[in-house]
């Protein structure tokens, strides 16, 4: 009985195992078909798929799943550094670029550039069916390091080596620029020059870039830039310039005659410059010394003239006062002139409001002035006269009142001088009766 459940037992493990091993041989079958029917595209990449059966070619650019129905797919990343170094140990490595430059040094340029994949599916297809390419590896060798190459053997046969290694920055954006646009199509011209080494005259060939009749840059169409694929190269950078020994001796001899010929050319500008300086210097001073002594003379001169228009001012103060008393004077006269004119006028009224009064009243107070004068000096003259104590009438008696007698007779005279007297004057005497 126990053995017979034993059997069953093993039998059912075995089954199990059959199972199990069924099981897994299901899952990986179908790993593999799941994997060639569905693709992921990761951040930094893109795919270019070629379908099974028909060989259409297509591009998924963006991150995420699609169905690639067993299609062939080639993965390029969307950035990737190209590197022409000696070291062996980094990705996509062409090693170092040998050129010769203008003046015939032969130097090998080491250094790497960023290519930017295409963004456009048309040019990530052309780069897998038009141009051959399955990987990113095979377009750096076929495509971007020959023109890498070329554009580095342009740019140097238009400087020196020695200028080259003093400006790598310059040699890697010419590099650059062709890379992305074009090779520069070159024309050259003769020139003398001191050669720095032995110091005497040379001729030598100088290759410049060519431009075009509308002004742009002229470029050969043989070899595609990278722009031609959609892409493009950024960060191109010249790490190193390494000639052999010989030619790193030539360099450092002339960039030692430069160092040199620089350094005299300098002691030569800076002597120049000395004197420059001293005679700008002098030329201050003399300058200084003029302008203090133009300035003492224009304070000389200011003086001068302010002194003059103080006594210009003083004549003109002492002509204004002058002209004052002047006209004060002649105010004066004026006013003597007027007051004299008044008194004439008041004499002259006066006389003549005394002449309409005489004329008015017979120049009665002249005349009664002039009476009593007489009258007084009558008087005086009939006072002073003696007269007889005895006087005789005319009948012979003797009158005892002779001197009423003699009084009365000096009364009657004295009466016929006044009256004479005011008939001299013009004067009546008798008082008029008013007519009441």
């Amino acid at each position: 009985m126990e053995q017979k459940k034993t059997n069953v037992f093993l039998s059912f493990l075995g089954k199990i195992k059959y199972l199990l091993i069924t099981l897994v041989v299901l899952v990986i079958v179908g790993g593999f078909f799941l994997d060639s029917l569905i693709g992921n595209v990761d951040a930094n990449e893109y795919q270019v798929k070629q379908a099974f059966m028909t060989g259409d070619m297509s591009a998924h650019l963006t991150p995420g799943w699609y169905l690639k129905a067993m299609g062939t797919i080639y993965r390029f990343p969307k950035t990737e550094t190209v590197y022409f170094t000696k070291d062996a140990d980094v990705p996509v490595n062409q090693g170092p670029v040998t050129v010769t430059f203008s003046d015939n040094s032969r130097c090998d340029i080491s250094g790497t550039v960023r290519v930017i994949m295409p963004t456009v599916e048309q040019y990530a297809i052309d780069i897998v069916a038009k141009h051959s390419n399955r990987t990113f590896q095979d377009f750096a060798v076929k495509n971007i390091m020959p023109v890498t190459k070329r554009a580095l053997i342009t740019a140097a046969t238009t400087m020196t080596a020695p200028d080259a290694k003093i400006k790598m920055g310059d040699l890697a954006i010419l590099g650059q620029d062709q890379l992305n646009n074009g090779i520069f199509v070159l024309e050259s011209t003769k020139v003398k020059e001191l050669d720095p080494a032995t110091g005497e005259e040379v001729v030598r060939e100088v290759k410049h870039i060519k431009q075009s009749e509308d002004g742009t840059t002229s470029r050969f169409k043989d070899d595609m830039p990278l722009t031609a694929f959609g892409a493009s190269a950024t960060n191109f950078v010249v790490t190193d310039i390494t000639c052999s020994p010989e030619i790193e001796r030539q360099i450092s001899d002339q960039q030692q005659a430069k160092m040199g010929i620089a350094t005299a050319k300098a002691k030569a500008a800076q002597a120049d410059q000395e004197v420059i300086t001293a005679r700008k210097q002098g030329d201050a001073n003399i300058a200084r010394i003029k302008a203090e002594e133009e300035a003492k003379a224009q304070q000389m001169i200011v003086a001068a003239e302010r002194e003059n228009k103080v006594q210009i001012l003083n004549a003109q103060r002492e002509v204004e006062i002058s002209k004052l008393k002047k006209q004060e004077e002649e105010n004066l006269l004026a006013a003597a002139n007027v007051n004299k004119q008044r008194t004439i006028l008041e004499a002259d009224a006066q006389a003549y409001a005394k002449k309409k009064v005489m004329e008015a009243d017979g120049a009665l107070d002249k005349k009664l002035e002039a009476y009593k004068y007489a009258v007084d000096k009558q008087s005086a003259a009939i006072a002073n006269i003696t007269l007889p104590q005895i006087m005789i009438n005319s009948d012979g008696s003797n009158n005892k009142n002779g001197g009423s007698s003699s009084m009365a007779g000096m009364d009657l005279l004295l009466q016929m001088m006044l009256i004479n007297t005011a008939k001299s004057l013009g004067l009546d005497m008798n008082i008029k009766n008013t007519g009441n």
